[in-house]
């Protein structure tokens, strides 16, 4: 239960029974940003993986909204 509560899914309330919290985008991020800071410390390659990998969904991709992805695709 306790692994729950440090991921942010359930909250311990002491002499209550655990709650299961609501999954959101925050919750989910703040479980992968311990994990992608591990893995980015741990190698070198790793950063310029991701680095790659946004231009890559920029580019290809675009932006939600704005106009650089689009001028992008259009080159």
């Amino acid at each position: 239960m306790q692994a729950l509560a440090g991921m942010g899914l359930v909250v311990i309330s002491h002499g209550e029974r655990a709650k299961v919290l609501e999954l959101t985008a925050q919750s989910i991020f703040r479980q992968m940003d311990m994990t992608a800071k591990i893995m980015l410390a741990k190698s070198s390659d790793s950063l310029e993986h991701l680095k790659s990998a946004r231009i890559f969904f920029r580019t290809r991709h675009g932006t939600r909204g704005g106009s650089e992805g689009r001028r992008e695709r259009h080159r």
